[in-house]
């Protein structure tokens, strides 16, 4: 409710001119990072991804991609939670990180879309393998599309130290 908020800019309170709540549907893509390095949080990833699909609105859509070396589309936007908690589980452990490439294939997903939109991503933020696309390019595109990038981040440091000492000992 509008009198359960008080705004401030600068330290001076602001008057809220405008406060209104929006029940519109939401249109999510939910990205779930299948890289090596999030290997051993991949079940916690999937049932945080499921709990999250639990908590939607009949009416909330959502499109389900996972990456790591590659990205893959795993569902069109449904309400189904069925068929959308079978695509989570599908996931599957893979290599390196496509995380910019798969940002730029969710922002093009919504940008059909008319409506209240959002992108849920459960990561590490580590990119290692995207070809096509930049941090700074995604940053701009998020920007322009006015779309609410909700990030979840696991903390991976420990394997992926544990991948790098790997690779450098079987000389890759």
């Amino acid at each position: 409710k509008r009198e359960e908020f008080t705004l401030f800019q600068d330290s001076l309170k602001q008057e809220i001119s405008f406060f209104e709540t929006v029940t519109a549907p939401f249109n999510v893509v939910l990205m779930l990072d299948t890289s090596a390095s999030t290997q051993e949080k991949l079940g916690q990833i999937q049932q945080a991804a499921i709990a999250f699909t639990e908590q939607l609105q009949k009416a909330d859509r959502v499109k389900v991609i996972s990456f790591d070396d590659q990205v893959h589309n795993l569902s069109d936007f449904s309400s189904d939670r069925a068929v959308l908690q079978w695509a989570i589980r599908e996931t599957r452990p893979g290599q390196g990180t496509k995380l910019y490439d798969a940002m730029r294939i969710a922002l093009s997903a919504l940008q059909r879309i008319k409506g209240r939109k959002a992108i849920v991503i459960f990561t590490d933020g580590v990119d290692s393998y995207s070809d096509r696309e930049t941090y700074d390019r995604n940053v701009r595109a998020i920007e322009e599309a006015g779309i609410i990038v909700y990030p979840i981040r696991y903390d991976t440091r420990e394997e992926v130290e544990r991948l790098v000492r790997q690779q450098q000992q079987s000389g890759q």
